[in-house]
């Protein structure tokens, strides 16, 4: 994505159980919350690389290098 696409942007809270999706193909749901922590499940393609951030910070790796599963 170019720098000078527009971004969305969307806040929302979700319980245990609950998720949402992204697109037609990305699916995210909340499996637990233990006080500050969430435990979230992504089902997504395999083409869709997903990535912690702390990981893309210290590691740029090209789009589409690397799939997810």
């Amino acid at each position: 994505m170019s720098s000078d696409e527009p971004m969305g942007n969307l806040s929302l809270s979700r319980r245990a159980g609950e998720g949402f999706r992204i697109g037609q193909d990305v699916h995210v749901q909340v499996i637990a919350v233990d006080n500050y922590h969430a435990r979230i499940r992504i089902t997504a393609p395999k083409s869709v690389q997903i990535m912690r951030n702390e990981i893309d910070e210290v590691v740029e790796i090209p789009m589409g290098a690397m799939p997810c599963g």
